[in-house]
């Protein structure tokens, strides 16, 4: 996905309403090969109070997961990859929305501590490779 399109307004956010939970049951579909060809353990978690029904950017939103996922699964060898959906309370940039919380966790081996402060850095790549 290419952040900096989204930044300088090159590609319009485009909200639309759709159903949250067929977008995560997607993405877990689409990883799911792949962590079964690795005899990787894949599981998720959907809260019961997600809203049914949210309103975003989609495909971005598609991408996003896509992209976590697929990392994990990438970089993750033995073990598992978690993916998390929960909400908690308002949003209060938002009014009357809630804050939507996804968490992908993996056992794989992570980023060193001193890499992770460039994670959000704008055009930054990190090593493929880890060693300890």
């Amino acid at each position: 996905m290419n952040y900096t399109r989204y930044e300088s307004g090159e590609v319009a956010v485009r909200n639309s309403s759709f159903q949250l939970v067929d977008v995560l049951e997607n993405c877990v579909a689409n990883h799911f090969i792949a962590t079964s060809t690795k005899r990787l353990q894949f599981f998720y978690f959907l809260d019961k109070n997600l809203p049914s029904i949210v309103e975003t950017d989609q495909i971005c939103l598609q991408q996003i997961i896509h992209h976590i996922l697929r990392n994990a699964v990438k970089f993750t060898e033995t073990g598992h990859v978690s993916l998390f959906a929960s909400c908690s309370g308002e949003c209060p940039e938002f009014p009357g929305s809630v804050r939507l919380i996804l968490r992908i966790e993996d056992s794989g081996p992570g980023i060193r501590p001193e890499l992770q402060k460039l994670l959000f850095d704008k055009f930054c790549r990190l090593q493929s490779t880890r060693s300890e």
